[in-house]
């Protein structure tokens, strides 16, 4: 009876456990559910977070490029003269492909007047493309950056515009449009294939759809789509699936995780859907499994603890069973060791399937279980033998990890019982070096004291390339952003800035800061004659002088063109910056020597200084450029520093040139004509033309005052031509009239001269008023000659060849080589007034006169002398065997009419002693 009973109650203990163990399993395997669940969310916010941070880098990098590219000066210029011919876009979007992740890129350039200037993808130019776009229109009345993502007639792109301005002008538009698909590209690199659509609305909008492709009338953006992917999409409902709000779905049959982002547009309606796949074979859900095999362990071995202390109770009551009961409960262990040791190999298959490493660590740092992974990555298997130790295992150590640089995982799970994370670097055989990103999770007893710990290793070497390759580009693109792509100084953006920062250390050191603005003289005509390639090597040696020059603390900026600025902080006193800008100026001015020419090259300088001529960025930069001006006016190769009287000069000078501009559209010049003479016998031996403004309102401007900023517009080409016309058609007069004594001189100006049409304007003159060219004679500059000696002296010789005499103004101020002067078609020297001056009297301007006299007569030229004002000068130049001359001693530049009575009185004369004789 108490057998019966006693069985009775075991029965009843067990149906009591099990009913435990299925309830409690099964409450866990709901769970293990509720984990997989949250592991899928997990992964699928993961993803769209991925293409979350593409889209906006892409977005950050098509900006940054828009802005680097708009600021080029061949852009601005291009748009100022309205001649894409200065553009070089064709190639960059090439070099992009080749050298960037940016691939699918576009440029557009639009006028200030709505009008397509260039397009990379297209030749066709034009047309008023701002009616066709509101956004364009939009931003020609109100400039400023956009960047968006939208859809058109070809596809879904991103586009960045930005305002081009030089100076406060505003040219145009800089448009930079690129496509989805190197996203697309890069989220299939990681793991995750993508299917980019657009909405179905859009559908009538995409005339000219890039792809042709459509599925239920939504627009497919992207090449690298899978097949398999769209069936998936078409299986499922793709209107239906824009709409789910889990954000995810799993595809049991293709075996993936699909996850939805959604892209509105700027109305926030739906734009477009990006569905991402990825399989779930590359999902890691080992950790979930092994949870729930750890569970079904502890709750087996649980049960078997039950069962024994029921059975144990019970045997005390059925003694004389207990021989029985000792052998089936011997037979049942035997049973679950087996059990146990079949689950243990099942465990370590289950490990070795898992890719990352899996390592089982005791308290002791004995190595319990290890995975082929781990075997692979430490290339060592477990002996038997032991101690098998995991600090030299994984770092061939002889103690355990104590480096701060290289923290044990091990010590810190066993103190404090939590999961730890670190990242370790291991060396393989070969030497290489790999990053394990090691996450150790602790094992407890039953006792919940921490019994071993797991150590889950993931190899992220490639990861961390990556990531530093990506660091890299972005601090490449930083770099360009706010540097000059040829000189790499830092350009206007960077300059405006640390001006800025200079400007808060000075308001709190209540010190000064000195902004010099920088310009070449006369840089353009290098670009004009000898080319860009040595306009840039000019530039580059520029640069680095300028670096050379100021202390470490301050900055050298290139605001583009020939233009270059200086910061210089912490200024005690004015003098110092005085003895800087002049050592710039000597520094600059040093020959620069490219191939076989040697170039010269001065610099104009104006300084403001902080806080006397302005307290923000802008009103400095604006007064030193005033002042720079100032600089030119003074005669170049200086430095002026920053007055109130400049800004005015500043106003005025613009006023000018807007006046200048109507000058020459009104025809208001006129020409003033001073005789030149035989210093001997007071003969006339010819007429200089001389330029005159006759402004309606200020009267007669002089030339000082418009002829060098009709040379820096370069408008003098312009009024150059005004004036050989002028000169013909009074030559033609004259000769008329029998008044002609010499030659007619005419000044040439270097912008004039260098335009690749002069030859034939002036062979087509010639055809059209048929006049004498040899009584006409052309003036060139010294300093014009010796910057391209190649190309003056064939010029020179094709109007040689037409009859025209030469002569070389201001000679004496320039550097003139004797080879290249003995090879000159030239006829005449002119010694600059500048020597005549202070003759007799200074022993170097004697010396000066007499060598140009002596190189004159030993290369077979006429030689005339300008600015004689004084007897003592005449006398020395004839004393010198100069005997032709000219200045205020023998005639005042006078007007055509005043000329002509001078003519008919001397021809009178001469008729008065003919008819005497």
């Amino acid at each position: 009876m108490k057998y019966k009973f006693a069985q009775g109650s075991l029965q009843l203990s067990f149906f009591i456990v099990l009913s435990i163990g299925i309830i409690v399993a099964a409450i866990y395997y709901s769970r293990v559910d509720e984990q997989l669940q949250e592991r899928y969310a997990s992964v699928a916010n993961e993803m769209n977070e991925q293409i979350q941070t593409l889209i906006d880098e892409k977005k950050e990098a098509i900006l940054l490029l828009a802005l680097s590219v708009s600021n080029n000066p061949d852009i601005k210029q291009g748009l100022k003269v309205n001649d894409s011919s200065y553009l070089q876009l064709d190639q960059f979007t090439t070099i992009l492909e080749k050298n960037t992740f940016l691939k699918n890129i576009w440029f557009q350039i639009i006028n200030k007047n709505g009008d397509s200037f260039y397009r990379s993808w297209t030749k066709k130019r034009g047309d008023k493309i701002s009616l066709a776009r509101l956004d364009i229109a939009s931003m020609l009345k109100k400039p400023e950056i956009k960047s968006a993502i939208s859809t058109g007639k070809f596809d879904i792109t991103f586009k960045a515009m930005v305002p081009i301005y030089d100076g406060e002008e505003f040219l145009g538009i800089f448009e930079v449009i690129a496509k989805f698909n190197s996203i697309a590209t890069k989220l299939e690199n990681k793991g995750i294939s993508s299917v980019f659509l657009v909405d179905q609305s859009y559908k009538k909008q995409l005339t000219k759809a890039f792809t042709q492709r459509f599925i239920q009338n939504y627009y497919v953006a992207n090449l690298n789509v899978k097949e398999k992917h769209l069936k998936i999409l078409e299986n499922n409902a793709i209107e239906k699936q824009t709409q789910m709000k889990n954000e995810f779905f799993i595809d049991h049959d293709k075996y993936f995780l699909i996850t939805y982002f959604p892209l509105p547009d700027i109305k926030n309606k739906p734009m477009g859907h990006f569905f991402l796949f990825k399989p779930l074979q590359d999902i890691s859900v080992i950790d979930i499994y092994e949870s729930r095999n750890e569970f079904f362990i502890y709750v087996t071995f649980l049960s078997i603890l039950l069962l024994v202390i029921i059975r144990y109770i019970a045997s005390i009551h059925l003694t004389q069973k207990i021989k029985q009961i000792n052998t089936q409960l011997e037979e049942k262990v035997s049973t679950k060791n087996s059990e146990l040791i079949k689950q243990g190999l099942f465990l370590q298959s289950v490990m070795d399937g898992v890719s990352n490493s899996v390592v089982v660590i005791d308290k002791d740092y004995n190595v319990k279980m290890m995975n082929k992974m781990a075997q692979k990555m430490t290339d060592y298997s477990l002996s038997s033998k032991g101690p098998n130790k995991c600090y030299k295992i994984s770092h061939h150590l002889e103690a355990p990890c104590s480096s701060k640089h290289h923290t044990c995982p091990h010590s810190e799970v066993f103190t404090t019982g939590k999961i730890n994370k670190v990242i370790h670097e291991h060396y393989t055989k070969n030497g290489q070096t790999q990053f394990i990103e090691i996450t150790a999770t602790p094992l407890h007893n039953e006792n919940g004291e921490v019994e071993a710990i797991v150590e889950l290793g993931h190899d992220i070497t490639d990861h961390l390339l990556i990531h530093e390759q990506l660091e890299q580009q972005k601090n490449r693109l930083d770099h360009q952003a706010h540097h000059d792509a040829l000189t790499g100084l830092p350009n206007r953006v960077l300059f405006i800035d640390r001006v800025s920062q200079a400007i808060k250390l000075a308001k709190r050191d209540k010190s000064k800061i000195a902004v010099l603005f920088i310009d070449l003289d006369r840089f353009k005509e290098i670009n004009d004659t000898l080319g860009h390639s040595v306009g840039d090597k000019v530039l580059i040696e520029i640069a680095e002088r300028l670096e050379n020059n100021i202390r470490q603390a301050d900055t050298v900026a290139r605001l583009g063109g020939d233009e270059f600025t200086i910061i210089l902080s912490n200024i005690k006193h004015a003098s110092s910056v005085m003895k800087i800008a002049q050592k710039l100026v000597e520094t600059l001015a040093d020959k620069i020597i490219s191939g076989e020419n040697e170039l010269y090259v001065t610099a104009s300088i104006g300084i403001s200084l902080y806080p006397d001529d302005g307290d923000n960025t802008e009103l400095l930069l604006r007064n030193a450029d005033s002042a720079m001006y100032q600089a030119k006016n003074e005669g170049r190769n200086n430095y002026q520093f920053y007055t109130q009287e400049m800004t005015e000069q500043a106003f005025e000078r613009a006023l000018l040139e807007k006046n200048l501009r109507r000058a020459i559209e009104k025809d208001e010049f006129t020409l003033f004509y001073q005789p030149q003479y035989n210093g001997r016998n007071n003969e006339i031996i010819g007429m200089e033309a001389l330029l005159r403004w006759q402004h309606p309102e200020m009267g007669l401007v002089s030339p000082a005052k418009f002829v060098p900023i009709a040379e820096e517009s370069g408008m003098i080409a312009a009024i150059g031509w005004q004036v050989i016309i002028k000169v013909i058609k009074q030559l033609n007069e004259w000769t008329a009239k029998d008044y002609c004594q010499g030659r007619l001189s005419i000044n040439l100006s270097v912008k004039q001269i260098q335009q690749a049409d002069f030859i034939d304007k002036i062979l087509a003159s010639l055809k059209e008023y048929q006049y004498n060219p040899q009584h006409i004679q052309f003036e060139v500059t010294e300093s014009y000659i010796m910057t391209d000696p190649e190309r003056a002296i064939s010029t020179l010789q094709q109007l040689k060849d037409l009859n025209f005499t030469i002569s070389i103004d201001d000679f004496g101020t320039g550097y003139s080589s004797l080879s290249y002067l003995k090879r000159l078609p030239v006829d005449e020297l002119k010694i600059d007034q500048s020597f005549v001056r202070d003759v007799p009297g200074d022993e170097e301007d004697e010396a000066i006169v007499r060598s140009v006299i002596s190189l004159a007569k030993s290369l077979n030229l006429q030689v005339i002398a300008e600015g004689v004002e004084t007897k003592e000068q005449q006398n020395f130049l004839l004393a010198e065997h100069c005997e032709n001359l000219q200045g205020y001693l023998f005639h005042r530049p006078a007007s055509a009419e005043q000329i002509s009575k001078l003519l008919e009185k001397r021809k009178q004369d001469y008729s008065d002693q003919d008819e005497k004789k």
